[in-house]
């Protein structure tokens, strides 16, 4: 067999460079210009010639492409300030909650994605369950209950793994009956080493001498201030200073250290000692590697010497390292429907400084109160001085602020009640612009468990205006946000009654804050919808970079945040799936600022593409677009010569066609089978087909004694171990004559 190859002619024109075409050179360094498209290709330059070609070659075509088009561009993406509760890696665990465990416990993880999500989650028995989160959905995962940390000052390896292909909200509810809490968790990238808790003093029931005397141990058993610690690697060497004495046995202002791998936790207690007593606020942790902190209390009324001692609640919040705590807060009333009268008015407060010589100013309607606060850890409670008015505190030193509601607070109906909760406020230094959450729904077991739930929002001036709702203006559904000013600031304030699901605040110039709770007959819970965790001053202003080589459609290399003095670290990074397709990515973290990239292209004969964002844990953001633009070849399955004559030379053609936007070009043609074919060596390659272009290729057949029948391949070779089969097939038959 030979095959004559003839190359069609175009017009070949020089055009003027500009960034929508791309130039090619060809043997005889002829410049041409190809067609206008739409993208910018890495590899521009190619060798081509003008001149048509005869030749005779085998019946084995081998085709390489050139080098595969490909284009990688980086985008600087808007400075974000988005909610640091967004992250892909999250451990869960549940502190006690009451004193004994009710038959209808239920823990509750959920979990809420943008974007879909492809999550797994890991439990201390071994056991892994994958969820796929479609977008704007919520995925809620019920957690046995032997897993709540009952037990203190005893290393539990109890908490639960959460890891997400892209950023996802992850919130935890305790709930028992009629006494329930929840947390948002920090992603473990915002985790840190050194931490101080506020919590709230031992509490108890009031004595009922009529009751049995189990029930009555039951009721005057202390309910303990509690916080807990987890571990994120191993070996982590934990120092706990506690603010009182606890049950295991340490000692007030005395240091402890512990040790704790992965996953493991370790519960601290105060010991049982009078109600309005063993408050462990202030209490001090620290480690070499970071950890994540949780503090609340087992079961308590807010405050818990006021004679409402018998509407209680468990409290919980997961607290933001000492390096997030910011030295401005700004605050709201929760909706007070005055049940009981003006006496329960108001919110109870309660402060941590994180420095000693600490100056507190906390000022509302026309009144400043001025507190020096001596000693790091030093709490100052507003109880019986509660607060019913918008207010600011401000402080010359980094402090922690955290809202309480008082026990018979909030009046759902004529005979309902909440109990209290606890948020911990975020810093106006931290306000973000985007806040993803979820609001719970109610279990099955528990239709009623809440009636309400309310987000408080505070924000910007400018944030006021545009920030939105799940799409609608927030200054639409409620006019009179833009009315309600705190004090003489630029904060304005809202309260809006929100569904189960999940929710959406954003706003695309100014930031806010906020915090979600809700309640029900005798049960409450608050969750602090998230803020920045990043350092209060923003420092880092570099952009994360990608540094990647891109060979054959495998994209390898790594995205990093650029060393400097400033630099803030990796914080989360992300495929973007609906505008991705056809190309698979592994990420493996190298370090604090390095993540190696690794992407494959599924199918080179189809185009893929890829995006990834990038932030820093500032909020700078870099986008990444890789595009691969796949070879397009049009050639037949068969080439059948029929039947053909043993004494004659017969030929047959076939074109192959460039149909898409760039180059192929054929480099080599080979025997493959050693069929009893002659191969005639007159081919100068490569020889290159231009996009809309073809070749003419016409094989004949050589007869050949011996031979009745020819069924074989072309092996169509398109470079990057990219191949593909041309069937040939013959009858040679005698003629007579």
């Amino acid at each position: 067999m030979y095959v004559f190859l003839a190359l069609s002619k175009k017009s070949m024109k020089k055009c003027r460079t500009n960034e929508f075409f791309s130039y090619f050179t060809f043997l005889n360094n002829e410049v041409i210009c190809k067609e206008k498209i739409s993208m910018i290709f890495n590899h521009s330059t190619f060798w081509f010639t003008q001149k048509l070609r005869l030749v005779c070659i085998t019946v084995l075509l081998f085709i390489c492409f050139l080098p595969i088009y490909s284009q990688i561009e980086q985008d600087t993406l808007t400075t974000r300030v988005i909610s640091s509760f967004e992250g892909t890696h999250f451990k869960i665990a549940f502190m006690q909650n009451e004193i004994e465990m009710d038959y209808r416990k239920l823990l509750r993880i959920f979990m809420a994605s943008k974007k879909g999500a492809n999550v797994v989650v890991s439990y201390p028995n071994g056991s892994v369950v994958s969820y796929t989160i479609q977008p704007n959905a919520v995925q809620t995962v019920t957690v046995q209950n032997a897993l709540e940390i009952r037990v203190p000052e005893i290393v539990s390896p109890l908490s639960i793994d959460i890891r997400s292909d892209v950023p996802i909200a992850v919130y935890a509810l305790n709930s028992d009956y009629l006494t329930s809490d929840g947390f948002s968790s920090f992603p473990i990238s915002f985790w840190d080493t050194s931490y101080i808790v506020i919590s709230s003093p031992n509490d108890a029931y009031t004595s009922d001498t009529s009751a049995s005397p189990t029930r009555n141990a039951f009721l005057t058993a202390i309910r303990a201030s509690e916080f807990m610690v987890i571990a994120s690697e191993d070996v982590t060497e934990v120092t706990i200073t506690p603010k009182v004495n606890t049950k295991g046995g340490m000692i007030a202002g005395q240091p402890t250290t512990i040790f704790l791998n992965n996953g493991e936790c370790y519960l601290v207690q105060s010991s049982s000692l009078a109600v309005g007593s063993g408050d462990l606020s202030g209490s001090s942790i620290t480690s070499d590697k970071p950890i994540g902190v949780l503090s609340g209390h087992v079961r308590t009324s807010v405050p818990n010497f006021l004679g409402q001692a018998d509407s209680k609640d468990h409290l919980v919040e997961m607290m933001p390292p000492l390096k997030t705590w910011g030295k401005e807060y700004a605050s709201i009333p929760y909706i007070v429907m005055d049940q009981n009268g003006p006496a329960l008015g108001g919110d109870v407060f309660r402060v941590v400084t994180s420095e000693p010589n600490t100056l507190l100013t906390v000022e509302f309607d026309n009144t400043t109160d001025v507190v020096f606060l001596p000693n790091a850890g030093s709490v100052y409670s507003r109880n019986t001085n509660r607060i019913n008015f918008p207010t600011i505190w401000k402080a010359d030193k980094p402090i922690l602020v955290a809202q309480l509601m008082p026990s018979n607070q909030i009046k759902l109906s004529s005979s309902n009640s909440t109990d209290p909760f606890m948020i911990v406020l975020p810093p106006t230094e931290k306000f973000v612009s985007r806040i993803l959450f979820q609001v719970p729904n109610n279990p099955p077991s528990n239709p009623n468990q809440y009636l309400q739930h309310f987000v408080t929002i505070i924000a910007d001036s400018l944030a006021m205006e545009l920030m939105r709702y799940d799409g609608l203006l927030v200054r639409t559904i409620n006019p009179n946000f833009k009315t309600k000013k705190i004090l003489k600031t630029s904060y304005y304030f809202t309260t809006l009654a929100v569904t189960s699901g999940q929710h959406e605040f954003a706003t695309t110039k100014g930031k806010f804050g906020g915090s979600l709770y809700g309640g029900g007959f005798a049960d409450s819970y608050g969750i602090t919808l998230g803020f920045s965790l990043g350092e209060s001053i923003r420092t880092d202003t570099i952009r994360p970079r990608f540094a990647l080589t891109d060979s054959c459609g495998i994209l390898y290399g790594s995205l990093y945040d650029l060393p400097s003095i400033n630099a803030s670290g990796i914080d989360d990074y992300y495929i973007v799936n609906d505008s991705s397709f056809n190309i698979t990515t592994t990420f493996t973290p190298e370090s604090d600022d390095t993540v190696q990239v690794l992407a494959r292209v599924v199918d080179r004969l189809s185009d893929a593409k890829l995006l990834i964002d990038v932030y820093d844990r500032d909020g700078n953001g870099t986008k990444l677009r890789y595009y691969y633009i796949a070879p397009k070849i049009t050639i037949p399955a068969t080439v059948n010569f029929g039947n053909v004559a043993i004494t004659d030379t017969t030929c047959s053609g076939f074109y192959v066609y460039n149909t898409g936007i760039i180059p192929i070009t054929i480099s080599k043609l080979t025997e493959v089978s050693g069929s009893k074919f002659y191969l005639k060596n007159q081919l100068i390659l490569p020889i290159t087909i231009l996009p809309n272009d073809s070749f003419y290729i016409e094989t004949c057949i050589f007869p050949n004694n011996g031979i009745t029948k020819i069924s074989d391949s072309i092996i169509v070779d398109f470079g990057c171990s990219i191949q593909k089969k041309i069937g040939v097939q013959a009858n040679l038959q005698l003629i007579n004559i």
